[in-house]
């Protein structure tokens, strides 16, 4: 069976960890190929798994570039329709995050949900959502897989303070992942200068836009207690920020799934996050702290800086065990069933 997944980008977790599970079935041969007319032309498609959009057919805040964007992802998308055995849709989001015209983006949405043979999601809200929102279709809920198989070993959080020289009785939050404004880091670092007094904040991650990175670097040097590392981190280094730190945050604005989620549990970390979109599904009262509002941010954060909270509260086997069963070899397993329930409706 020929699988089509686009984007086929190696350097994306999910991307690589799916498809490299999938590819070690005999049954699957995993195309690699460009979202373009020639490909689409030329290639045995078999089944083709489309998964995150913008970058297909978002060009900029100018409408008249993002009209033509969107009506080639839509000729693109019929060609692909035409020439394979079947489409699927992984729905990651409600929408792009730096979103500049949110109607053509619904349109393209409600679209492709239309024209797909299965749209998948990641929990029960997400597929509320899309019914409510976008359209109601045929929609397949299949969890995000953890992160295991990207760490063989993860160093003791006194090993990983010691490597990171970090104060042994320091409290510490971290957020880890690509800086963007809907994850609202600049906020969580002038919360933590303006608000705590005993609580350090690591912010690791690459800057999406330089705005953001110069906005960070500011606040870090009028402050003794917010640290950024803004470039890339390798999965040694994604390993020891994590075990060094008590809690990671992860403040969103708006999301359905989070990838850095599934990696903090994935490595027994305990969360801050807010009651939005599939978070709520993934965190439980063993994971850490949901939130409502800003003020429960807060309270929850002054608890921790006074001691109130500690992530002695959390076990991490405890928590790595809440994601123990999401691994890539069963995702794949969900996966193969939803391509084989496409191929016998043929």
């Amino acid at each position: 069976m020929h699988i089509t997944p686009i984007p086929n980008d190696i350097k994306n977790p999910y991307i690589s960890l799916l498809y490299g599970a999938l590819g070690d079935s005999e049954d699957f041969v995993i195309n690699e190929i460009e979202f373009d007319a020639h490909s689409l032309l030329k290639n045995n498609l078999g089944l083709v798994h489309l998964h995150w959009l913008p970058g297909f057919y978002f060009i900029g805040s100018y409408l008249p570039l993002a009209l033509l964007g969107a009506l080639r992802f839509v000729i693109l998308v019929e060609i692909a329709h035409l020439r394979s055995e079947g489409i699927i849709w992984t729905a990651h989001n409600k929408q792009s995050h730096e979103c500049s015209h949110p109607f053509l983006e619904k349109t393209v949405r409600s679209y492709l949900a239309y024209r797909a043979d299965k749209v998948i999601v990641h929990c029960g809200a997400a597929k509320s959502y899309y019914e409510d929102n976008i359209r109601q279709t045929n929609y397949e809920i299949i969890p995000h897989g953890n992160y295991s198989p990207e760490f063989d070993t993860v160093p003791t959080k006194e090993e990983a303070r010691q490597k990171l020289e970090l104060n042994n009785e320091q409290t510490t939050v971290l957020n880890f992942g690509t800086i963007r404004r809907y994850k609202r880091q600049c906020y969580i670092a002038e919360l933590v200068e303006k608000e705590l007094l005993n609580t350090e904040i690591y912010i690791v991650g690459r800057p999406w836009e330089q705005d953001l990175a110069a906005d960070l670097r500011e606040i870090e040097d009028e402050s003794e207690r917010v640290n950024v590392h803004l470039e890339y981190v390798e999965s040694d280094d994604i390993a020891l920020y994590h075990a060094a730190a008590d809690f990671v945050i992860l403040p969103y604005q708006n999301i359905l799934t989070s990838g850095a989620l599934l990696l903090a549990l994935t490595l027994g970390k305990p969360i801050i996050a807010p009651n939005i979109g599939c978070l709520p599904e993934y965190i439980t009262s063993n994971c850490g702290y949901l939130y409502n509002d800003d003020s429960e941010l807060i309270s929850i954060l002054s608890d921790i800086d006074s001691g109130k909270k500690t992530s002695d509260d959390f076990s991490n086997d405890v928590i790595q065990s809440e994601v123990s069963d999401l691994s890539w070899d069963r995702i794949a397993e969900l996966h193969s069933n939803v391509y084989l329930s496409i191929l016998n409706e043929e």
